[in-house]
């Protein structure tokens, strides 16, 4: 038997992660069988189970992709900004910008049902777990650096907090864009917290935690 590379080997599987996304997406996780990931791969059960042992492990792997996919983008803004607000605020304007798309109250809908699956499926849960860990390093480092650039010296300014904050109310709105797609104006929300933030930024010049004015300007 031929032997196959392992470039064809990550490619069948990368198709096949993508079909089972499709299927997701359609009928939801728990609607959707591993027939009907065949029937979209236009694999056998046999080619599939080849690669994936269940259905909790194809959505598994699809959360790994994500999360490679996100840690990236976090660390194409880094490069491509001196200043680390301003690549806070374009990985904002991405993250954020997906959830004001058309459709993506079904994405949020699927997201929403994984989170149930993995109160259960300990497996699932260790691969969210996994992605909250590396997300939230490169968020806290990004934060950390705006502070440091910003010259805040106030020990209630708490890189990982911030972080954490900024994750919280992204997955929030996820749930708010699955239950009431029409009522949720995210722009608004977004728009809100950079005016919180900025009332903060003023407030730490006003109790001196600020080193000078300059230094802050890149926050805001």
């Amino acid at each position: 038997m031929p032997k196959v590379s392992s470039r064809y080997l990550e490619e069948r599987k990368s198709e096949i992660i993508d079909a089972a996304e499709a299927c997701f997406l359609r009928k939801g996780f728990h609607q959707c069988t591993m027939q009907d990931i065949c029937r979209e791969s236009g694999l056998s059960p046999g080619a599939i189970y080849r690669y994936f042992k269940s259905k909790s492990d194809i959505i598994a792997a699809v959360i790994g992709r994500s999360t490679e996919r996100q840690a990236a983008q976090i660390e194409e803004a880094r490069a491509s900004y001196s200043e680390a607000a301003r690549a806070l605020e374009a990985i904002g304007e991405h993250f954020f910008g997906r959830l004001e798309r058309e459709g993506m109250e079904r994405v949020a809908a699927l997201e929403v049902e994984v989170w149930e699956e993995a109160l259960r499926n300990a497996e699932l849960r260790a691969t969210y777990r996994r992605q909250f860990r590396v997300l939230s390093q490169a968020l806290t480092e990004l934060y950390r650096l705006a502070v440091e650039q910003a010259g805040i010296r106030s020990p209630t300014t708490r890189p990982a907090g911030l972080a954490h904050l900024a994750m919280a109310l992204f997955h929030g709105l996820q749930l708010y864009r699955a239950l009431y797609p029409q009522e949720v104006n995210v722009r608004e929300v977004l728009e809100t917290l950079s005016l919180l933030l900025q009332a903060r930024l003023a407030e730490s010049q006003t109790r001196g935690e600020v080193k000078s004015p300059a230094a802050a300007t890149g926050v805001s």
